[in-house]
């Protein structure tokens, strides 16, 4: 598995490739899809802007795509919640901050 973890500022030392978005997604300017990569791993804010868009268009590029329950939040929990929901029935997995650990040991 090759990943590349989308992040707003935060940094994992991992030995994986991190990307940050300067603005709502980390699409097109980091082309992960060039860089052979077939998962990301999506952290940041706000789960109903940038991390549902970054998911929605990973899902499109056919990258597994998993979002870090904890590591992600918005302004109104009720939406946030939403989002998250939405995004695991849609566009990827939203998982543990511990199961995605594991994925990068």
């Amino acid at each position: 598995m090759s990943i590349l973890v989308a992040s707003a500022g935060i940094g994992i030392a991992s030995g994986h490739p991190v990307t940050g978005a300067p603005k709502c997604l980390v699409f097109p300017k980091n082309n992960p899809w060039n860089q052979r990569v077939d998962t990301l791993i999506i952290t940041g804010c706000t789960t109903s802007g940038c991390i549902r868009g970054t998911a929605e268009s990973a899902h499109n590029y056919n990258l597994h795509t998993i979002v870090v329950a904890e590591a992600v939040g918005d302004r109104s929990p009720k939406v946030h919640e939403y989002n998250l929901t939405d995004i695991d029935m849609r566009y990827g997995d939203v998982v543990s901050l511990d199961t995605v650990l594991g994925y990068l040991a």
